[in-house]
């Protein structure tokens, strides 16, 4: 109940996944050059070794995959991470192998038996830039990042570490600076979460976030001089993570000629600046949704010390109410269909569309949401799946869709769904907020239980 398995797949496993090849298990004593290779050395190291040690055992990697999606299925476990696409596309590359994540998958640094990766999280709450009927404010997220590396950068200076971690903290200086509430961002922009006009808006975002985040850094190393682990780094090249992905297309927003020109100059302060964590629990305080997922249910539970009440999204509330459509009947009808209003009566299908939950999403527009952010993410993103029914060949499709696509994290935890409810009894003490604003103070809320496994350590 307390151990979240992870597996650190090279892409030699997926090769033969996907040709349904078999696959070799070693004791690790014998294969030590797997230890300190990634991408075609790994390969290579693999295959040489098929031929010159004994194995303890050969299995077809359809088989073990088959394990794999029945443990996902039973426990949500094992997480999945891409070896070589973490240590191909990563700012810790001249210190050494990337082996292990952090619990959430969102933190991937250099560790060894005498340095131990810290990492200093803050999340932003996106939604509070975004306004119904008015244009992004990305001044105002540009401003917010920037303010955001100052306080994490203040962080490291004082914060007290024990022994083995000082090293790391004073000699990497990783931040790790990402979002919360995308999904609410959506919402108030009126913007179906998986519409190519979503797609748009979370480039800008994590752009914008991308570039405020290099330029504060650059300043910083300009006053006081980039990290001390910084001679080179990829970045002391000119090398930024978009530059290390295929088929980037800037928006043209911001001026990365520059940016790169200043880092030559000066240096960086940090040697990652951006990953994207859970928030399972910051979120809350602020009254967003989890990191960058879709809500789970337009039904919401709030936990507080004088017992349980539940809420119907207030941005539903509010776009029903701006409509002529919220009534008594309307609240019963979302409970009774257990927070989806896809089959309600006389609610227009363009509203159906905006507020349709993860359940209702395509787990593949989430992947894709993901990969389009991913060059502005120097570690990599805690992705969660919703699948109502998965099976292993549902499973294996979705990961052969994120590999292909070069994201570092395969999964975080996949969600399932029991395809039977319980009766919706007690609806008659739902609390309704018919006009709620995006400015509005808001009680700590959850969508369902808890997420098994939540990490306040990387909530940020």
């Amino acid at each position: 109940r307390n151990l979240y398995p992870s597996l650190w797949i090279p892409d030699i496993f997926m090769r033969r996944l996907r040709d349904r090849q078999m696959w070799t298990l070693f004791d690790p004593r014998d294969v030590p050059l797997l230890l300190s290779t990634y991408g075609d050395q790994f390969s290579t190291a693999y295959e040489n070794y098929e031929d010159t040690v004994a194995p303890i055992d050969q299995i077809a990697t359809y088989d073990l995959w088959i394990a794999i999606a029945r443990a996902q299925q039973e426990s949500g476990t094992p997480f999945l991470m891409y070896q070589d696409a973490i240590n191909g596309k990563n700012n810790h590359s001249h210190l050494g192998i990337i082996r292990t994540s952090n619990l959430c998958t969102e933190i991937v640094q250099f560790t060894s038996a005498t340095h131990t990766a810290v990492c200093t999280l803050a999340s932003i709450a996106v939604p509070r830039f975004a306004a119904r009927e008015q244009a992004y404010d990305f001044d105002a997220l540009y401003s917010t990042t920037r303010l955001a590396v100052l306080c994490t950068d203040a962080l490291l200076d004082n914060g007290t570490y024990p022994g083995v971690c000082k090293l790391s903290a004073t000699q990497t200086r990783a931040l790790a600076i990402g979002v919360q509430g995308l999904a609410d961002t959506f919402m108030i922009c009126n913007i179906p979460f998986d519409s190519e006009s979503a797609r748009t808006l979370n480039r800008e975002i994590f752009e914008t976030i991308y570039h405020a985040a290099y330029s504060t850094s650059c300043e910083l190393a300009e006053q006081r001089g980039p990290y001390p682990l910084y001679a080179d780094s990829r970045a002391s090249r000119g090398t930024l993570q978009h530059d290390m992905w295929s088929n980037v297309v800037l928006t043209g927003r911001h001026d990365f000629s520059a940016l790169r020109e200043r880092i030559l100059r000066h240096g960086v302060r940090h040697s990652m600046l951006t990953a994207q964590m859970p928030t399972a629990s910051t979120a809350k305080l602020l009254g967003n949704f989890d990191g960058t997922e879709p809500y789970s249910s337009n039904v919401i539970t709030h936990r507080i010390l004088s017992g349980d009440y539940t809420e119907i999204c207030p941005w539903l509330v509010g776009e029903l109410s701006r409509r002529s459509l919220w009534s008594e009947e309307t609240r019963v009808a979302i409970l009774q269909q257990h927070g989806s209003i896809q089959n309600i009566d006389g609610i227009p299908d363009n509203i159906k569309d905006v507020f349709r939950t993860a359940w209702e999403i395509d787990p593949r527009a989430v992947i894709d949401l993901a990969a389009d952010r991913a060059p502005f993410i120097d570690q990599t993103q805690s992705m969660s799946l919703n699948v109502r029914l998965p099976g292993p060949e549902i499973l294996l499709n979705l990961q052969m869709h994120t590999w292909s696509l070069g994201l570092k994290t395969g999964i975080y935890y996949l969600r399932t769904r029991a395809p039977v409810y319980p009766l919706p009894f007690g609806v008659g003490s739902v609390r309704v907020h018919p006009q709620p604003t995006r400015d509005a103070a808001r009680e700590v809320w959850t969508s369902e239980a808890p997420t098994a496994g939540a990490c306040d350590a990387c909530s940020g």
